[in-house]
């Protein structure tokens, strides 16, 4: 069984969602949320963030 999600962890999950599928994601944003992917443990999951 897997420890729960910590809500700020949830939440800067959901900032990261909305706007890698805004439309108007930059390279920039793609990378800086693959950084932040990598420090955070719950949310390696497989494959590339979306591009746009």
């Amino acid at each position: 069984m897997t420890a729960p999600i910590a809500p700020r962890i949830l939440e800067q999950a959901a900032t990261w969602l909305a706007q890698l599928h805004s439309g108007e994601a930059s390279d920039a944003d793609r990378a800086a949320c693959a950084r932040w992917r990598e420090q955070m443990p719950n949310t390696r999951a497989p494959g590339p963030a979306p591009k746009r």
